[in-house]
């Protein structure tokens, strides 16, 4: 469904907003440039545009392209919806440009390591050993002739995870430019954001992280202009806005330490990938892979969550033009 067509309108400064639940958090949208009327039309259409999107993408939704997937395991192939073809083949591309980091098809392993998070300890080590058997990318194939794809192993599964909204969030402002609107501020949960064009104060969008103790907030800024940002935490990281259930592909094990990784560049979808995957990534494989996206900022965080003790930035790296 396009968005409605409309030369923008004249008032460069005017500003209307709305927030709606979607994608299991809250969904954001700041338009710029165009009468209440039209930005109504627009803000009404974004909301369909994000709610078609999550039927198509999100597990939890049972007649979901996803969710066929998954119910097929170990079965019959799937020819997907043409986007969410195009979308696996773009998982398949960011798990060999990761070195295996991003990794769609740990579901399993979610699910054996989840109970855990509020219980304490590790999953017992018969299932986590089965659930290991049942994840990693690779037991996912591509029939290319025929646009389907098989899960080989019955109880492996997808789970987009926070791609699906780096994605809607750049399909959105894609077609929010195509249908002319000249500005736009996107936040999908706080941890996804998109700015198109520039804030009504002709820079670009202001985004930071929330401050912590001992950092300039230089450090701390990702400024977007036609840009998506994204940042991935441990679970242990003391802001539950970032934080989440972050494993290690290699050794199957949830992520250590209290640390946040963010990132800002041109796409969302790749600033999710990379939040992601730099956070699992020892430092001196993290250059080797930013080398495979274009111009990006990225920075990683510590902090214990004790506001008396400082917080450190770890970790930094920005390809960006100054």
């Amino acid at each position: 469904m396009p968005a409605p067509v409309q030369p923008p309108a004249p008032s460069p400064t005017r500003t209307q907003h709305r927030s709606f639940a979607a994608l299991g958090t809250r969904v954001s949208v700041v338009l710029v440039g165009c009468e209440q009327d039209r930005a109504q039309e627009l803000l009404t259409w974004v909301q369909g545009r994000v709610q078609e999107w999550e039927s198509l993408l999100s597990r939890f939704r049972p007649a979901s392209g996803l969710s066929r997937i998954n119910a097929a395991a170990g079965l019959d192939p799937v020819r997907p919806d043409p986007a969410l073809w195009e979308l696996l083949l773009s998982c398949r591309s960011y798990w060999q440009r990761t070195e295996g980091a991003f990794d769609i098809a740990l579901l399993p392993l979610h699910d054996a390591w989840k109970p855990c998070l509020t219980t304490g300890g590790s999953p017992d080590p018969a299932a986590l050993a089965q659930a290991r058997d049942l994840s990693g990318f690779g037991l996912l194939e591509f029939d290319l002739r025929e646009r389907q794809v098989r899960l080989t192993r019955r109880g492996a599964g997808l789970d987009l995870g926070g791609l699906g909204k780096g994605f809607i969030a750049d399909q959105v402002a894609r077609e929010l430019r195509e249908a002319g609107q000249p500005a736009a501020f996107l936040s999908l949960g706080e941890s996804t954001v998109y700015g198109l064009g520039l804030h009504p104060a002709g820079r670009p969008w202001p985004l930071a992280l929330a401050p912590l103790p001992g950092l300039a907030t230089e450090s701390l800024s990702f400024p977007l202009a036609d840009s998506g940002f994204s940042c991935s935490g441990t679970p242990d990281w003391p802001r539950t806005a970032f934080a989440s259930l972050a494993l290690d592909p290699a050794t199957a094990l949830p992520l250590g330490g209290r640390r946040c990784l963010a990132v800002s560049t041109a796409s969302a979808t790749d600033a999710e990938v990379l939040s992601s995957a730099l956070l699992t990534l020892p430092h001196e494989a993290r250059l080797r892979v930013c080398r495979a996206f274009p111009a990006l900022r990225a920075a990683e965080y510590c902090w214990e969550g004790d506001p008396s003790r400082p917080a450190q930035l770890t970790w930094s790296l920005s390809t960006q033009a100054p």
